[in-house]
């Protein structure tokens, strides 16, 4: 009824104000815009006087009467002359203020220092398809020991708990932060100085898996948000595990908000031992109970077997793994195997590198199989093929164990004899040298390597040694073969044998590859004296011949001189 009221006296006086301000002006131009605020007053008077009628009759008080929008307002000022000069005064609405909504213009930003912000410790799953953060489970960051795969834990440590936890995004999160509040639950019994921790942390690049790296000579970096905390611990902490829960508040780039919570647990060791406690007053007729401590399940791997070994590169293979509860009276739940190898040469098989158990009795134990595929070059080592376990007790309290399983791989060695010659007929009694090439195909080096000969009437002189050969290299050999005689009744003709060629992997295996031959033994060829004195008595005799020929002609010719001498003193006697 009061706000009422004082509309009413709004609109009047704004009437007068209209009325002096064109009092100049003709009465038609006064009695255009006066007529709508007149008719409008009349309106508000009547729905007052329905409304207290109402009021008496019910008892109920009204709501408000709110002016239609449509009211007129004048708000058109009537023509005048360029040089009549115009009052204008404008009319206010006095409106109840409503506080901002909190649109991210108005929301102060979440502080960093001061009064911590409190959020429950909870974990929130995000609708189907909106961002979430999830833990690199898989790389070592700065500060860690081993992989969350491998069952990375807090480190405590002169007095300090250095929690560290690598998140990644599978969408994009706006400003590339997050802001992180650690729960430490209550103030009372956690042993952790409390005050506050709130940071925010940002998207960077991480250099993950340093040491193992190192040895290789590489680098590998990884986009994520490295959440690390450094918790101070109380002077008069006890011993036990204690939770530490840290709500991760974000943004999406589509303005959806992102709530996440992770637990995480460590031990103090090195406080007071809560196995000391006060002796209680004990009263008459009262007896006291002393407390034993309850051990907790372990889950361990009792034993395993792989369907070969060693297993060749190239090949796949499956290891039985036996996990025993050696609890006797606690079943676990709730558990969750995780499995890892340290060799990017092995390709898991399963259809995940987790296995869901629901419950694990008492005592009992369970066979899991994990397959996985090695390349062809895979080097001939042994290779760890890691298990993380983690499981619920009856008490819900978060447990954790780990171990591992030896592979051994070997690279098959590929070698070849290359083809060599031997002669179809040989002579016995002579030595021939045959060549041979090995080649070692193979990616791993070969061992004593050697051709060896066996065949009926051939005689080898040693072996055609080698020694080692790396992979892709070849090398050659040759071997002298004296030709003899065969040791059955047909002491020549054809005979057979092989060519023998071994050599060793790397573990001592031997490996033989043989080729059989053949060749002709001709029968022995051998040379008389007698045929040799023949022959130089077909040479002399011919000698002779040649001398007693030129003797002849020799006396022929000096007949015919002595002739001829004779001829010519009987001319000088006459």
């Amino acid at each position: 009824m009061k706000k009422l009221i004082s509309i009413l006296i709004i609109m009047m006086l704004s009437t007068s104000i209209v009325t002096g301000a064109f009092a100049d002006e003709g009465s038609d131009e006064q009695e255009i815009l006066i007529t709508p605020l007149l008719e409008s007053v009349e309106s508000v008077i009547e729905t007052v006087a329905e409304s207290e009628s109402v009021e008496q009759e019910t008892g109920n008080v009204p709501e408000p009467t709110v002016l239609p929008s449509d009211t007129p307002v004048p708000t058109n000022t009537p023509e005048h002359d360029s040089t009549t000069e115009t009052t204008t005064t404008p009319v206010t609405t006095t409106t109840p203020e409503t506080p901002p909504a909190n649109t991210p213009e108005n929301t102060p930003s979440t502080p960093t220092t001061g009064t911590p912000v409190t959020t429950p410790p909870r974990e929130e799953t995000p609708a189907t398809g909106a961002t979430r953060l999830q833990i690199d489970d898989a790389n070592v960051y700065e500060g860690m020991d081993k992989a969350y795969n491998d069952g990375y834990l807090p480190q405590v440590k002169n007095g300090v708990v250095t929690l560290v936890l690598p998140l990644v995004a599978d969408g994009d999160i706006k400003a590339n932060q997050i802001v992180v509040t650690p729960n430490l639950g209550d103030s009372y019994s956690s042993p952790i100085q409390y005050k506050n921790y709130q940071k925010t942390f940002v998207l960077e690049e991480h250099l993950v898996n340093k040491e193992k790296n190192e040895e290789a000579g590489v680098e590998e970096r990884v986009e994520a948000y490295l959440v690390c905390f450094e918790f101070p611990l109380k002077s008069d902490r006890n011993n036990g595990t204690y939770p530490v829960s840290l709500s991760i508040q974000a943004q999406s780039a589509s303005e959806n908000t992102i709530q996440q919570t992770y637990t995480c647990y460590f031990t103090v060791t090195d406080g007071v031992s809560t196995d000391v406690v006060a002796e209680p007053e004990i009263s008459v007729g009262m007896t006291m109970e002393e407390e034993t401590p309850e051990s907790q399940p372990r889950i361990l791997i009792s034993k395993y077997s792989i369907d070969a070994v060693p297993v060749s590169a190239g090949e796949d293979f499956t290891a039985t793994v036996t996990l025993r509860n050696t609890s006797e009276t606690m079943a676990v739940q709730n558990m969750v195997v995780t499995v890892s190898c340290d060799s990017a040469n092995f390709v898991l098989l399963n259809d995940s590198n987790t296995i869901y158990i629901d419950k694990f009795g008492a005592g009992k134990t369970m066979d899991i199989e994990i397959r996985y595929k090695t390349d062809l070059e895979t080097p001939p080592q042994r290779y760890n093929v890691n298990l993380s376990m983690s499981y619920d007790n009856s008490d819900a309290m978060s447990l954790a164990s780990s171990g591992s399983i030896m592979v051994e791989v070997a690279q098959v060695p590929v070698v070849e004899l290359a083809p060599f010659n031997i002669e179809s007929d040989v002579n016995a009694g002579e030595t021939m040298q045959i060549s041979f090439q090995i080649m070692n195909l193979g990616r791993s080096p070969i061992y004593n390597a050697r051709v060896e000969l066996s065949a009926p009437g051939l005689y080898p002189v040693g072996t055609g040694f080698v020694g080692n050969m790396e992979q892709g290299t070849s090398a050659t050999t040759k071997l002298d073969v004296f030709i003899g005689m065969k040791d059955d009744e047909e002491r020549y003709g054809t005979t057979n044998g092989t060519v023998t060629l071994v050599y060793e992997d790397a573990g001592g295996q031997e490996y033989v590859q043989k080729v059989d031959i053949e060749t002709n033994i001709k029968a022995l060829v051998i040379s008389t004296p007698i045929a040799e004195t023949q022959e130089e008595t077909e040479m002399v005799g011919q000698w002779w011949i040649a001398v007693a020929a030129g003797a002849v002609v020799i006396a022929a010719l000096a007949m015919g001189l002595l002739k001829k001498k004779k001829h010519k003193s009987r001319h000088i006697k006459l």
